[in-house]
């Protein structure tokens, strides 16, 4: 039988650990703010989004990425923006088929492309890592 006082020591040092895990996996303030900011520049954007065999607008696009997000952020998949494009806007975990983009002027990329670049120009411009867009259309377009 274990000792009380060794009982409460194992179990401070769980949550002490389970806290650190926690911290460590979930996002900060500034990468959830790039995240949100990638996910409103898919909703607010004129774009077409391709995934599994079909052509969806900007918000379907969004909530969906959104969807997947909170279904891989719950097991730790998803703490970075970087993380954000790898692990959910790369293709589908249903068919494989990668996720794509077509804006205006008929250029298709693949998401990930699309993200990198509106990523990149986000953090070129300095902008606060707290803004996000608001409602304008994600200028960038990645050219290959």
């Amino acid at each position: 039988m274990i000792q009380p006082r060794v009982r409460a020591s194992l179990a401070l040092l769980l949550c002490s650990v389970a806290a650190w895990l926690n911290s460590v996996a979930a996002p900060q303030p500034c990468d959830a703010a790039e995240i949100e900011y990638l996910l409103d520049a898919v909703g607010t954007s004129s774009c077409e989004f391709y995934r599994n065999g079909s052509w969806y607008g900007p918000a379907l696009a969004a909530a969906h990425l959104r969807e997947k997000r909170d279904v891989l952020a719950a097991r730790g998949g998803v703490a970075t923006a970087e993380e954000f494009i790898t692990n959910v806007a790369t293709h589908s975990a249903t068919t494989g088929t990668p996720y794509r983009v077509r804006c205006a002027g008929g250029t298709t990329l693949s998401l990930v492309e699309w993200l990198s670049g509106a990523l990149a120009s986000r953090r070129h411009s300095g902008a606060p890592s707290h803004s996000v867009p608001n409602g304008q259309e994600n200028p960038l377009i990645p050219v290959k």
